[in-house]
């Protein structure tokens, strides 16, 4: 009986340590893709940065 009980409790155990990990990897998951959006998201205001026209700062401002 003891036997049986031990190994209810590491399969409840695994269960669990399975349901964490998939939570984890989910999670990792939206992070590179909110971190990759940020990484493009950086990249086209870099274009649009080295395209701005230079100028004093109220030619800038009229640009926008």
């Amino acid at each position: 009986m003891k036997d049986d009980d031990l190994d209810h409790a590491v399969i409840e155990r695994t269960r669990r340590l399975l349901d964490l990990a998939t939570r984890q990897r989910t999670q990792l998951h939206t992070d590179i893709a909110r971190t990759q959006g940020m990484i493009q998201r950086s990249r086209e205001l870099l274009r649009k940065l080295r395209m701005w026209p230079k100028g004093s700062g109220s030619d800038r401002n009229d640009a926008r």
